[in-house]
């Protein structure tokens, strides 16, 4: 029998954390997405500083990351869309910033 030391059952919980908060962002990218609202679905304090070591990017980054394959995966799927309506579909909000460099770039990248 393997003894699981404290450290190692804090690393599950916060893995199984920030898996929640990901499932969470992926379901809600057009809804409230601010760092307290996110924060209380993983219930962390020091939620922000957390997200960033152990997803490798800050958690605006990885919203906008999820926004940005969600306007590939349109582009993709619905080439008649515009980009506009690309944007509509994939919150406006979102993908204002995305819109600073060229989606078909990010599209191609995604295939």
């Amino acid at each position: 029998m393997t003894m699981i030391t404290k450290a190692e059952l804090r690393r599950r919980e916060y893995v199984g954390r920030v898996n929640r908060v990901m499932d969470y962002i992926r379901e809600n990218l057009s809804g409230d997405l601010r760092l307290e609202t996110v924060a209380a679905v993983a219930n962390f304090f020091h939620f922000h500083r957390l997200f960033s070591a152990m997803v490798g990017e800050t958690l605006n980054g990885y919203i906008r990351h999820q926004r940005v394959q969600k306007a590939a995966d349109h582009l993709i799927h619905h080439p008649h869309m515009s980009i506009t309506q690309v944007a509509i579909a994939c919150s406006a909000s979102g993908c204002r910033r995305a819109g600073t460099r060229p989606m078909t770039a990010c599209a191609t990248s995604c295939i």
